[in-house]
């Protein structure tokens, strides 16, 4: 059941990270809704024996024993905070604000002072080699090529807005297919073995 959604989310840049993040507070939801709907009394252990979800995140995402309606915002992806940065760092973008064709790697010589794609992904984080990086924003169409210089798609943006859209549409069709499937039978009630005489 959940592999194509993963897969869906994988080929669009989703991370797990930003996937758990945008789980929690529906964990919380759906636990709220077993404790109310069994008349158990609400608080923080309860919900968090429930859900599975660390007192310490169920805390941090209720107000007043309430779960918001709406996501925190999304933890960033490796891919996402590197296009913030190259978008909003003068450092990486031109006099104008847009961001600038970057060099793939520095020469190395200290009078090397114009930066590069290879600065700006370590900028962000050593954990991954910047040439990982560059593969993974060229899979996602985020970055294109030219003359051995990187250089960031503006028309990004519109096509996240189509994922976005796209996915919202998903996600009303199976809510209604899941929601109508289980109507009535949240909790799995095994039957019991008939009486042989």
């Amino acid at each position: 059941m959940l592999l194509p959604l993963v897969r869906l989310l994988v080929a669009n840049g989703v991370t797990y990270p930003q996937l758990v993040a945008a789980l929690k507070p529906t964990f919380l939801r759906a636990a709220h809704a077993e404790l109310t709907a069994s008349g158990k009394r609400i608080s923080d252990s309860a919900i968090s024996i429930v859900s599975g979800v660390h007192r310490k995140d169920v805390r941090a995402l209720t107000s007043e024993g309430r779960v918001p309606d709406r996501v925190p915002p999304r933890v960033q992806s490796l891919v996402n905070e590197i296009m913030v940065r190259w978008s909003s760092d003068p450092r990486y973008a031109g006099q104008d604000g847009v961001p600038s064709a970057l060099p793939l790697r520095g020469d190395g010589s200290p009078a090397d002072d114009e930066p590069s794609f290879e600065q700006l992904a370590q900028s962000v984080s050593r954990d991954f080699h910047s040439r990982a990086m560059l593969e993974e924003m060229l899979r996602l169409g985020i970055v294109e090529i030219v003359d051995d210089r990187a250089h960031l798609r503006s028309e990004r943006s519109i096509a996240d807005r189509a994922f976005i859209e796209m996915v919202q549409c998903v996600a009303r069709n199976v809510h209604d297919h899941l929601a109508a499937q289980i109507a009535g039978s949240v909790t799995f009630q095994p039957k019991r073995a008939a009486k042989v005489e």
